[in-house]
């Protein structure tokens, strides 16, 4: 058994380390490409979306390295973890691909019931598979914590590209984790050469949050290293859901309805009839929320024919207007290119700052609506 899964951000990183702890082969796709993009589009739809592209492109990538198993994540109705795993299922057989499938349940604590599952696939202990686990999640915490130590050096270091480069070699060596002491060593090191960077202090960068769809906010190559551009250009960016905080919620805490959950359906809920998907929700009552907490401006990530942040780009300009915040609504599909991508950042970066200049040195000067 050679077991690969689909590319998510960075969760491959973890995902080594839980395998390898567990002592079950694991094959990670090759990093995403134009060629993976290819690839999935070669046997995809024509209208499905990207993020659903770029999987089956890593899929494809990964069998054709030798994985002979396939692990995802699956739940009763959504259309990535609903339809995913079975379209895919389809489109890769009807090509020839000789592999097992298999969908990870993704409901109300639902962590027991996944790691019965893979105990049952890999034929591993429990106990092996938990050593798995408590290595592979500190693994995943660090990951998105390098993310949010970036996204803060990023526009103040006096070296441009010195914290990506800590970054990326911490990456590297997280996937040769091979027990909790080598974890805190790398971690120390990390941590302490991050520190190290000189700062001009003296920076006040605009504030830009980044939500929409799950795979466009969490993966650089769906979004165009979109969080290390903006980074170059002076802008400290935060985004509304990190991988361990949504394994967190979806496997153990969903069943209990935390407070950011609730306080999330609050704020959206002055502009919704009736509940929509967990997306589309949580980047209204998110932009609210960044609103509030003085950000300047919020990127909207929305997938050419994704339905939930459709409906959600929909009510956006309404609440932009209510919270007088700027909201660029960026559409992802697979013919977008770079060069566009820049040019619309650009023009929302000039106006953000112009915004800021008039409210410093005009006292009583009207926010201007984007």
């Amino acid at each position: 058994m050679i077991i690969t899964y689909p590319h998510a951000g960075d969760m491959h990183i973890a995902l080594e380390v839980f395998f390898r702890e567990m002592g079950v082969e694991a094959i990670s796709p090759p990093p995403s490409t134009a060629r993976t993009l290819a690839l999935g589009a070669r046997l995809a739809p024509e209208f499905i979306c990207v993020p659903y592209k770029v999987l089956l492109g890593n899929l494809v990538e990964a069998l054709e390295l030798g994985a002979d198993t396939v692990l995802t994540l699956g739940k009763p109705s959504g259309c990535r973890l609903g339809y995913y795993p079975r379209l895919q299922q389809a489109a890769l057989r009807e090509r020839g691909y000789a592999f097992r499938m298999y969908a990870l349940p993704l409901m109300n604590g639902s962590a027991a019931t996944a790691i019965w599952q893979v105990h049952r696939i890999t034929g591993v202990p429990l106990r092996r598979i938990l050593r798995g686990v408590a290595l592979g999640l500190p693994v995943l915490r660090m990951l998105d914590e390098l993310d949010r130590a970036a996204h803060y050096l990023r526009p103040r270091e006096r070296t441009p590209g010195a914290a990506s480069k800590i970054v990326r070699a911490a990456k590297a060596r997280l996937r040769e984790v091979c027990d909790a002491e080598t974890l805190a060593r790398i971690r120390r090191e990390t941590f302490a050469a991050l520190d190290a960077i000189p700062l001009d202090r003296t920076r006040a960068p605009l504030k830009i949050a980044i939500l929409g769809e799950f795979y466009l906010v969490i993966d650089p190559f769906m979004s165009m290293d979109l969080e290390e551009e903006l980074g170059r250009r002076g802008v400290e960016v935060e985004r509304n859901i990190y991988l361990s905080q949504w394994l967190d919620f979806n496997m153990f805490l969903r069943a209990l309805r935390v407070p950011e959950t609730r306080t999330l359906e609050r704020l959206a809920k002055p502009y919704l009839r009736r509940n929509i998907s967990g997306d589309g929700l949580k980047s209204i009552g998110g932009t609210i929320r960044f609103a509030q907490a003085g950000y300047d401006g919020v990127l909207h990530l929305q997938s050419f024919t994704c339905a939930p942040e459709l409906m959600a780009s929909n009510i956006m300009p309404l609440v932009a207007r209510d919270y007088a915040i700027p909201v660029l609504r960026l559409v992802f599909a697979e013919q977008s290119n770079r060069s566009g991508l820049l040019t619309r950042l650009e023009a929302f970066l000039d106006v953000l700052e112009r915004r800021r200049n008039a409210q410093r040195n005009t006292p009583y000067a009207t926010r201007t609506e984007l």
